[in-house]
């Protein structure tokens, strides 16, 4: 899906509106691909559990986002 997305407690998504592409993926999505990521963690089967939502974002949103602050324990919202 697609939709504007919101940062809590970051000023820069109080100024623009960012766009968000949501995909559903399995544990497994990134290593099947041979991605590993630049910094936190890939899906694990405990994200899964109900109620519990994580995302992984890219270079080009923490950058233009975030302003090349830390995404990782940030929570953010459509």
């Amino acid at each position: 899906t697609r939709g504007p997305i919101e940062v809590d407690g970051d000023p820069m998504t109080d100024r623009i509106r960012p766009q968000s592409f949501t995909a559903n993926v399995a544990p497994g999505f990134f290593s099947a691909l041979d991605v590993r990521p630049i910094a936190g963690r890939t899906f694990v089967d405990a994200d899964a559990l109900a109620g519990r939502q994580v995302a992984v974002v890219n270079r080009l949103f923490v950058d233009h986002v975030l302003g090349g602050r830390n995404a990782i324990g940030r929570r953010a919202r459509r």
